[in-house]
C-alpha cells in the first residue's frame, strides 16, 4: 500500500501537479497537535517568545504584537510621532505601512527606490525632509539590507528617528550586525508568508530602553483576541500548512481562495481602511508566541537555504548580481515585460499573481491620494511595481522547483522578456535598458539621448567585422547556386526576420544574374498557429523547415538571448540537414552562439533588448545596401 502512495505521488501529485505559493510553511501541521495535545497553552509562551527574540538579536528586550504593522505603530507611538509630523517611507511597500503612520496622526511622506535594490534611494531622502519630519523608515526589500550608513548619518544631521523594517529581513546583517539592531528602533513580521510563520504575528525592538519600555506601555494596552479566534487560529495554522503544501496545492489553492471569501481565515482586513481600528494594536496570541518560539530556533538553518535558493535563481536567470552572504532572501525578485504574460504561462505552477509589490503601496490599487501619494512622484517605484515578479525561497523551495521552471521558461520562451533589474537616470554598459519601454528617467530626453547613441556607437565598434564579411558571402554563395535563406525570429527580432528576409528578395539583380531567395517563417500566422496549437510553440519553425529546407540552404536566426526554445531546435534541425546556419545574438550569446556555424554576438548586459535589436535590424541595411552595391558592381565589370 504504502508503494502505491509513493507511486502515485510521484506520478501525479508531484509531476503534474506541483505548484508553489508564498506561504512559507516553515512548520508542519504537527505544531498545533502538539500545542493542544501536550496542554503546551497552559504556559506562557509569549512572555518565553519575548526573551528568545531577545536573545537572538542580542538586544535587552522584544515586544510582540499580532502584526508588523501594529509593531510599527507602537513604535510610532513610543516616539511620540503624531499630528503635524512627518514620516518619510520608500514609495514601493505595503499599503498598511503607510496606514500605520496615518493611524498615529502624523503624514506619509513618499521618496523614490533604486530599482537595482529596490530599497529606499538614500540619495533622495534629504530632499525630502522638512521641520515636520521626525523619522526615516528604512525598509529592508525582500531582505536586502538597506545602505544603512548613509542613511544614519543623514538622520544624526537632521536629528531625526530611524526605524527599521525588518519584516522581510529577520535573520540579516549589514556590515557583520544583524537587521534591526542598527536604527532607533525596527520591527518584524512573522506572518504566513516571512521569513518564519507564526500565523499571525510581529514584534518591535530597540537598542535603547527608555523606547522599549514607551512600546510596552502601547502593548498593555493593546486588545485581546477573543478566545473563539484564538481557539480557531490553532486550527487555521493545521489547515493552511496542509492546503499550502506544493503536492496538495492544485487543489488546496482553490479552497484557500474559497475561505478567503466567505472570511473563514482569520487575517486583520484593514488595508483600505484609512481610519484607525477600534481593535489596533492587537496583543500577540500564546499559540502564536508557542510557534515562534520554535521557528527562531531553526532560523539560521531557514536563512542559509534562501540564501541558497536565491543564488540557484540567480544562476538560472543569469542575474549577474550577487546575493550577499549577509542577506535573509524572503523573495526572489526580477523584472519582467509583462508580469500577465508569466501568469497566464506558468501561474499553474506558481503564484506569480500573489507578486510583491504590485503598486507602490501594496494593497491598494487605486485612489492612492488617500495615502498622501502622488503618482507620478516616484517613477522608478511605479515602474518596479507594474513590471516586478518574484519566486519563492522558503523551505518548501527546492531543486525540484528550479528543474519545473526551468522547463517552464524554456517551453513559453519567456527568458527574452526579463528586464534588466538596475535602474539608472544615464545610460550606460552596466545599467542598459530597452529603449522603448517607457523607463522613468530623471535626465532629460536629450541626454539620454546622446547616452544611448553613444552607447551604440560602443557596441557597433566592438563587432566582429570578419563575421560580417562571412554572412555577406554565405548570402552571395547562396544566391549564385540558387539556394534559399529563411529567416527566423521571435517578438521584435520576427519583425527583424522579416524585414531582413523582404531587404534581401529586393536586391535588384539584372535577368542573366540569380536573385536572392529569401523567405521569412515568421510571417505565416497560419502556420505558426497550426503549429504552435497541434505541436507546441518550440516546433513553430523547425515544423516548416522540414517541408522546405534542402541541402546548401541558410537558415538565419534572430535571438537576443539565443535560448529561445524554437530558435534552438530549428537551428539543431538544419545543421542536421546539410543547411549553412547563422545565428544573430545578443548579451553572452546563448545557446545560439554555440549551435550557429556562424554567429554575430551584440554583447549587452543580459536584458539589454533594446541596442540589441537595434543593431540586428541595423546589420540588415549594413549586409543589403553592401550586396546592392557589390552586385552593382559585379554587373558593371559584367557589361
Amino acid at each position: 500500500m504504502n508503494k502505491i502512495h509513493q507511486s502515485f505521488s510521484r506520478t501525479f501529485l508531484r509531476h503534474n501537479f506541483y505548484q508553489y505559493d508564498f506561504f512559507d510553511g516553515t512548520h508542519n501541521g504537527s505544531m498545533p497537535l502538539r500545542y493542544v495535545f501536550r496542554g503546551e497553552f497552559f504556559a506562557n509562551w509569549v512572555t518565553r517568545y519575548e526573551q528568545t527574540i531577545s536573545q537572538w538579536m542580542e538586544l535587552p528586550e522584544a515586544v510582540t504584537f499580532a502584526s508588523g504593522r501594529m509593531a510599527f505603530y507602537s513604535i510610532l507611538k513610543a516616539l511620540k510621532i503624531g499630528l503635524g509630523d512627518e514620516v518619510i517611507l520608500p514609495a514601493f511597500t505595503c499599503v498598511v505601512v503607510p496606514n500605520a503612520v496615518i493611524y498615529s496622526g502624523a503624514k506619509p511622506v513618499y521618496v523614490d527606490i533604486d530599482s537595482g535594490t529596490f530599497n529606499i534611494d538614500q540619495s533622495k531622502i534629504e530632499a525630502a525632509i522638512t521641520p515636520s519630519t521626525k523619522a526615516i523608515l528604512a525598509q529592508h526589500t525582500f531582505g536586502q539590507a538597506c545602505d544603512m550608513d548613509p542613511i544614519l548619518a543623514i538622520a544624526r544631521s537632521h536629528n531625526l528617528y530611524v526605524i527599521e523594517d525588518c519584516a522581510h529581513a529577520i535573520g540579516g546583517k549589514y556590515r557583520n550586525r544583524k537587521l534591526g539592531t542598527l536604527g532607533d528602533a525596527a520591527f518584524a513580521s512573522t506572518d504566513h508568508t516571512k521569513i518564519y510563520s507564526t500565523g499571525i504575528g510581529g514584534f518591535a525592538i530597540s537598542r535603547r530602553p527608555e523606547i522599549t519600555s514607551e512600546i510596552r506601555m502601547v502593548q498593555k494596552e493593546a486588545a485581546v483576541l477573543p478566545f473563539q479566534t484564538r481557539t480557531w487560529l490553532v486550527i487555521q495554522d493545521a489547515l493552511l500548512t496542509f492546503l499550502n503544501k506544493p503536492t496538495i496545492y492544485w487543489i488546496g489553492r482553490a479552497l484557500v481562495a474559497i475561505g478567503g471569501k466567505i472570511h473563514l481565515w482569520f487575517f486583520f482586513r484593514d488595508e483600505l481602511v484609512l481610519q484607525k481600528p477600534d481593535r489596533y494594536p492587537v496583543q500577540l496570541t500564546n499559540f502564536q508566541a508557542y510557534a515562534g518560539y520554535h521557528e527562531i530556533q531553526k532560523l539560521d538553518e531557514n536563512v542559509l537555504h534562501r540564501q541558497l535558493m536565491a543564488r540557484k535563481l540567480q544562476e538560472f536567470f543569469g542575474d549577474t548580481s550577487k546575493t550577499p552572504d549577509t542577506s535573509a532572501p524572503l523573495r526572489y525578485s526580477l523584472l519582467v515585460r509583462s508580469p500577465d504574460t508569466w501568469e497566464t504561462s506558468i501561474g499553474r505552477y506558481f503564484a506569480i499573481r500573489s507578486r510583491w509589490f504590485s503598486s507602490v503601496a501594496h494593497g491598494r490599487k487605486d485612489q492612492l491620494f488617500q495615502i498622501g501619494y502622488k503618482k507620478g512622484s516616484c517613477p522608478n517605484a511605479e515602474y518596479t511595481a507594474d513590471h516586478i515578479i518574484n519566486f519563492p525561497t522558503h523551505l518548501r523551495a527546492d531543486d525540484k522547483m528550479i528543474e519545473r521552471l526551468s522547463t517552464l521558461v524554456d517551453t513559453f520562451a519567456l527568458r527574452d522578456s526579463i528586464l534588466p533589474q538596475k535602474h539608472a537616470s544615464t545610460l550606460s554598459r552596466n545599467t542598459i535598458r530597452q529603449s522603448d519601454e517607457r523607463t522613468p528617467m530623471e535626465n532629460s530626453a536629450k541626454t539620454f539621448a546622446l547616452d544611448y547613441f553613444r552607447t551604440v556607437t560602443q557596441l557597433l565598434s566592438e563587432l566582429d567585422r570578419d563575421v560580417i564579411a562571412r554572412i555577406a558571402e554565405a548570402f552571395e554563395s547562396a544566391r549564385l547556386h540558387s539556394k534559399t535563406v529563411f529567416f527566423i525570429g521571435n517578438g521584435g527580432s520576427a519583425a527583424t526576420a522579416s524585414h531582413f528576409a523582404n531587404d534581401l528578395a529586393t536586391v535588384p539583380c539584372a535577368e542573366t544574374v540569380p536573385r536572392f531567395k529569401s523567405i521569412s517563417l515568421a510571417d505565416s500566422n497560419a502556420a505558426i498557429t497550426c503549429l504552435g496549437n497541434d505541436t507546441g510553440y518550440e516546433n513553430v519553425f523547425v515544423g516548416q523547415l522540414k517541408n522546405l529546407l534542402e541541402p546548401g540552404d541558410v537558415l538565419v536566426a534572430i535571438s537576443a538571448s539565443g535560448n529561445s526554445p524554437n530558435i534552438i531546435k530549428a537551428i539543431d534541425y538544419a545543421n542536421t540537414q546539410g543547411a549553412l546556419t547563422i545565428g544573430f545574438s545578443g548579451f553572452d550569446g546563448g545557446k545560439l552562439k554555440t549551435l550557429s556555424q556562424i554567429c554575430l554576438t551584440v554583447q549587452t548586459p543580459m536584458g539589454a533588448y533594446g541596442p540589441v535589436e537595434d543593431i540586428h535590424l541595423m546589420m540588415n541595411h549594413l549586409i543589403t545596401s553592401y550586396l546592392r552595391l557589390n552586385t552593382v558592381a559585379v554587373e558593371a565589370t559584367a557589361n
